[in-house]
């Protein structure tokens, strides 16, 4: 995933991204195993920078809002 991919991906989780966005994303995640796995770490980089208090602003509200609406993020 180059940085420009992984911007989006990451915007993706938070919930930034625009409708058509979502959608490529989301595509994506479903066609390129590969995709899916690097997501997935993104998701362990987003969630350990936010217990680390590495995430501040309006981007530690977006975590809070969106990122973590899902229980399984919670835990």
């Amino acid at each position: 995933m180059n940085q420009a991919e992984k911007k989006e991906a990451r915007e993706y989780l938070l919930g930034t991204v625009s409708e058509a966005t979502q959608e490529q994303v989301e595509l994506r995640l479903l066609a390129d195993p590969e995709y899916a796995n690097e997501l997935e770490m993104l998701v362990d980089e987003i969630t350990d920078d936010y217990v680390e208090g590495k995430i501040q602003g309006e981007e530690r509200g977006q975590v809070e809002r969106f990122f973590f609406k899902s229980e399984e993020r919670r835990e």
